[in-house]
């Protein structure tokens, strides 16, 4: 079971759960939350943390996933931190499973299924981004699933 955190201005809970670890992928979608003032603050939180940052544009494809992985799994990452929306949650589940195995995702994906996966993963973390739009723009709501 998840465990979930849930309400505003969550986001100065995340230091603390990441407490345990050392190297960790941060995903993130295009540059909306890179150009908030949360981004720095953030940065200035885990400054014990190695922190290998990768942005994702559009929906992830099996290229981008295995690209990722590839050029990260020297780095030891130990977590996986997605701040967005659904592709970049989706590119944080798909990375925290692959980085455990030396093959590519195409070899797991339902339409294909060469292999079974054997469940194995590092831990990730997503942070959705929600923004809603009722006739003016609300805060920027922060939800934790860790």
């Amino acid at each position: 079971m998840p465990y979930i955190i849930f309400g505003y201005n969550k986001l100065s809970e995340l230091p603390k759960l990441l407490t345990n670890y050392s190297n960790i992928l941060l995903i993130t979608g295009g540059q909306s939350f890179k150009n908030s003032h949360h981004y720095k603050p953030l940065l200035n939180n885990l400054n014990d943390k190695t922190i290998y940052s990768v942005p994702i544009f559009e929906e992830p494809s099996p290229d981008f996933i295995d690209e990722t992985v590839k050029n990260h799994r020297q780095c030891n990452i130990d977590a996986v931190l997605a701040i967005g929306g659904g592709s970049v949650l989706d590119s944080d589940k798909a990375i925290s499973a692959m980085v455990t195995v030396p093959d590519s995702v195409m070899n797991y994906l339902e339409c294909f299924e060469v292999k079974s996966h054997p469940g194995t993963k590092i831990h990730f973390i997503a942070i959705c981004l929600l923004i809603v739009l009722i006739m003016l723009l609300c805060p920027i709501k922060i939800y934790i699933v860790f």
